[in-house]
């Protein structure tokens, strides 16, 4: 009578028989164990290790009296750049190394309740980034805002120059 095959067996017999391959071959150990932790070192060193940091700028005329504003200041992944001339900021804008340009104002409505406008000035060149930014904002947003749904969609508004 034929034994019945068992799958088990055969398993440990194939792990088995491998195990002692590598273990008899020194170069099979070292590609096996030292090869990938020398990748992991190596491609884990390129990166920064840190959070994306979004620099924005703020209009000259912009309402920077307000809590908006404040929470914007506060906020560590932000970096809000100061420019002497709107030419500068529109240089930098244009050549990627700003995220957006904010210009915000405030509003009554009706109820004489405060409500802040924003709108996001932006190029192609810096789309990845204003992609990221706007959920940021948004965030912000429901902090600030009692109903973030109800104000926000109607008082954000983008620009791509």
């Amino acid at each position: 009578m034929q034994k019945k095959y068992n799958q088990f067996k055969a398993l440990v017999a194939i792990s088995k028989a491998s195990l002692l391959a590598i273990v008899k071959n020194p170069g099979a150990i070292f590609f096996s164990l030292v090869f990938p932790l020398v990748f992991v070192w190596i491609f884990g060193s390129f990166g920064g290790g840190g959070v994306a940091k979004f620099r924005i700028a703020i209009t000259n005329n912009s309402d920077t009296s307000n809590v908006l504003y404040e929470v914007l200041k506060a906020i560590p992944i932000l970096k809000i750049e100061k420019y002497a001339t709107p030419a500068l900021q529109k240089t930098d804008l244009e050549k990627g190394r700003l995220a957006g340009v904010l210009h915000i104002t405030s509003s009554y409505d009706f109820l004489k309740k405060q409500h802040y406008n924003i709108e996001i000035t932006s190029t192609n060149a810096s789309a990845p980034e204003v992609m990221q930014l706007v959920p940021i904002l948004e965030n912000i947003s429901a902090k600030v805002y009692p109903n973030p749904d109800k104000y926000f969609k109607k008082y954000l508004h983008r620009k791509t120059i």
